[in-house]
């Protein structure tokens, strides 16, 4: 980190009224699934611990990201007051550099079972909050339709599809076929709402990185994402891919989750009275829209897509057993 990138940073956060003492180098991710960031931790002065974060690409690419993601986020809050009140940064750009400056966030992760059970309520309840604050265009079942069929085709260009999956994508199409008519307000979208980028504090939930926010999109897709995201952590797995087989028994109906999940959903939806076949068959658009999305960025995220493509495996191998949990909602 060179002392005029230093010097830009502390000038743009001195202009902005913050009084700056040292600058730490947290971080330099080479992993190209932080867009090869620097993260630099900015403390206070006389301060011990830091008050902001800032992210600075190193790339041409990460600096389009980075752009892309402050227009989609700038506009976001723009129409969503709930967002707008817990997202504060400072954005800089000129010829030379591009970089955001957002306050150090603080709280522990959902990293145990334990932490699922107590604090994925609270992460629900972040998201109902977003999405009834959400005012985005009004998507109905022709657009459903669709979407659905799209992120299908897709993965039959990008997989040997089997035949329990094509079986298993048939019923989910002729579901979403036989679907009453209905309409739903479409809402901003983290598009990674995992663990790792949130934090809990209290009842607080903090959210960042948001690299992946979509200004309009299917709100049950951040929702079932989360869900997928610690439904394996009721047992340790010892590799990434086993993580997936335990993920994928919870939505089989055979993981001590598998009824918290469920009764998560319910409460998720008595607040947001979405039609509950709408919601539940979001489980596997869900799973085909991280499939898709990571393998065009592959060269962005390692081996997720192979991971949700093989729940996407297992629960076509066991079909019958996921359409009864499903229908059990």
């Amino acid at each position: 980190m060179n002392n005029s990138l230093i010097d830009k940073v502390r000038m743009v956060l001195i202009e902005n009224g913050i009084n700056v003492g040292k600058l730490s180098q947290a971080a330099l991710h080479s992993n190209p699934q932080n867009c090869g960031r620097i993260t630099i931790l900015i403390y206070e002065d006389c301060q011990k611990y830091p008050s902001y974060v800032s992210k600075i690409p190193r790339t041409i690419v990460g600096r389009q990201a980075l752009e892309r993601e402050q227009k989609c986020i700038q506009s976001s809050m723009a129409t969503n007051k709930f967002l707008s009140n817990r997202i504060h940064r400072y954005y800089w750009k000129d010829e030379d550099i591009s970089f955001i400056v957002e306050p150090y966030k603080r709280g522990r992760q959902i990293n145990s079972l334990k932490s699922v059970l107590k604090d994925s309520p609270k992460v629900i309840n972040w998201l109902v909050q977003l999405h009834q604050a959400s005012s985005g265009p009004v998507w109905n079942k022709k657009d459903l339709i669709n979407f659905s069929r799209n992120l299908i085709n897709q993965i039959n260009r990008y997989y040997e599809i089997s035949q329990s999956i094509s079986e298993l994508l048939a019923e989910q199409d002729q579901r979403i076929t036989n679907m009453d008519e209905f309409e739903i307000q479409a809402s901003v979208v983290h598009g990674d709402l995992t663990p790792k980028n949130l934090l809990i504090d209290g009842d607080m939930v903090e959210v960042f990185d948001w690299e992946w926010i979509q200004e309009f999109g299917w709100p049950f897709i951040d929702t079932w994402f989360f869900l997928f995201s610690v439904s394996g952590r009721w047992k340790k797995s010892r590799t990434y891919m086993e993580s997936g087989e335990l993920i994928a028994k919870t939505f089989l109906g055979s993981s001590p989750l598998s009824r918290y999940v469920k009764n998560l959903i319910k409460y998720y939806n008595r607040q947001q009275k979405y039609p509950i076949d709408v919601v539940r068959c979001f489980i596997l658009l869900t799973l085909l829209d991280v499939i898709a999305r990571d393998h065009l960025a592959s060269e962005v995220i390692s081996g997720r897509s192979e991971r949700f493509f093989k729940i996407l495996v297992s629960i076509g191998e066991q079909s019958e057993r996921f359409w009864k949990f499903v229908d059990s909602f």
